[in-house]
């Protein structure tokens, strides 16, 4: 591997600027992509749960195709997933495709960000300076997140104003999208051309061992309480209160500003609880937020309490708390590391992780849908909740000298 001294000073610079470029994308398409099925497709409550299946498939796929693509640098292969993405958004955007062209370009534009995802964490990582990579990667991390808002302040202003609109033939969010994607394309071969050589990636075969049993109980349980959160927390907003982007907007800028200061947080009181406690308070705190926002689903869809100030400013706290449950990914990264027989066993078992959790998604999602329509949303985040058991009992069986390690 090339020693990250030889390499310029500028580039975890120019790789920031990728990240920064990335996460403005992800602002302008999957963060309001709900938006744009209701508004240009008004999909129904199961077809929404029917479409995280081909969206969510390039994450299994993905895995595969890196392997099979090993002999070729990181930042290549990066090049390539972000063509993917502008690629897929442009027709999105400019082409107003049908139905079925739209889950076609869907995929592909999935498939660039999903290749693109573990490939950001394997080039951070080697352009990190020895002994300075935690702090690197936090650095990155909040200038993504500064991202994130950046990209959710201008879709509230933009959607307010009327110069983005998901009904007109060009829809301007994928657009810009495409543009942010086409920036880190170029900034990634300025990059390319900056280096000497990016270090390939080892090739590794997916793991899956009965002592690692834990941590796939709870990625399990996690890629179900995952897809909740991502498609049917913000559906409510959508389909049963009928807000528009500019305020799912307005609800991600509060959510990436509480973010910011809670990311550390969490993983603070990792290191005050330990694992195992703190395995248990993620158990009880999925329980309690997927239960209180099903009796407030239960009671928009039901029409039984009125939508008033309180009632709303209430699920909006309950959405916040909700998304930051993302933060729980901490704590199974280090069960995983906490268990782990050799340091060689940690790689190949997140990637088993990952797969459990994109099933979930592509397998879970129609269920939830179709449950949505014909029982009521209510059972949809209770459910979710209810899968939170896997977390209590890994906890609650987990070794305590883990914690001390």
């Amino acid at each position: 591997m090339e020693s990250n001294h030889l390499q310029p000073r500028n580039a975890i610079k120019i790789f920031t600027a990728v990240v920064f470029c990335f996460a403005i994308m992800e602002g302008f398409s999957i963060n309001i992509f709900s938006n744009y099925l209701v508004d240009a497709f008004n999909v129904s409550d199961e077809m929404r749960g029917m479409i995280e299946t081909p969206r969510e498939l390039p994450g299994i796929l993905g895995m595969f195709i890196l392997s099979a693509l090993v002999l070729y640098a990181d930042v290549s292969l990066a090049i390539m997933a972000q063509s993917l993405c502008v690629i897929g958004l442009l027709v999105l955007g400019t082409l107003s495709p049908n139905f079925e062209m739209m889950i076609l370009f869907m995929f592909v534009y999935s498939l660039g960000a999903h290749l693109y995802f573990p490939l950001e964490a394997s080039m951070l990582m080697s352009l990190s300076e020895e002994g300075k990579m935690g702090a690197t990667m936090g650095r990155v991390k909040a200038v993504s997140t500064f991202g994130y808002l950046i990209s959710a302040i201008a879709v509230f202003f933009g959607f307010r104003s009327g110069f983005l609109d998901f009904t007109t033939p060009v829809k301007m969010p994928f657009v810009l999208g495409a543009l942010a994607c086409a920036t880190a394309s170029m900034l990634l071969l300025t990059l390319r051309k900056s280096l000497s050589g990016m270090p390939k990636r080892e090739k590794s075969k997916l793991l899956f061992k009965k002592e690692y049993m834990p941590y796939y109980l709870i990625t399990f349980a996690y890629g179900c309480q995952k897809r909740i959160r991502l498609v049917f927390g913000l559906w409510v907003f959508v389909k049963l209160l009928g807000y528009k982007a500019d305020f799912t907007a307005l609800l991600l800028i509060a959510s990436a500003a509480v973010g910011m200061f809670l990311s550390p947080q969490f993983g603070r009181l990792l290191d005050i609880l330990g694992l195992r406690k703190a395995l248990i308070f993620e158990g009880a705190y999925m329980i309690f937020i997927f239960g209180i926002f099903g009796f407030f689903a239960r009671s928009f869809a039901q029409g039984t309490v009125p939508p008033s100030p309180i009632l709303l400013g209430a699920t909006v706290l309950i959405f916040i708390g909700s998304d930051a449950t993302r933060f729980f990914e901490i704590f199974h990264a280090y069960t995983m590391r906490c268990i782990a027989e050799k340091p060689g066993d940690i790689t190949p078992s997140l990637s088993v992780g990952q797969a459990v959790d994109h099933v979930m998604a592509m397998s879970i999602s129609p269920v939830f849908g179709i449950i949505w329509a014909a029982w009521g949303p209510q059972w949809v985040f209770w459910l979710a909740g209810a899968s939170a058991l896997f977390q209590l009992y890994v906890g609650l069986h987990f070794p305590k000298q883990c914690d001390l390690q």
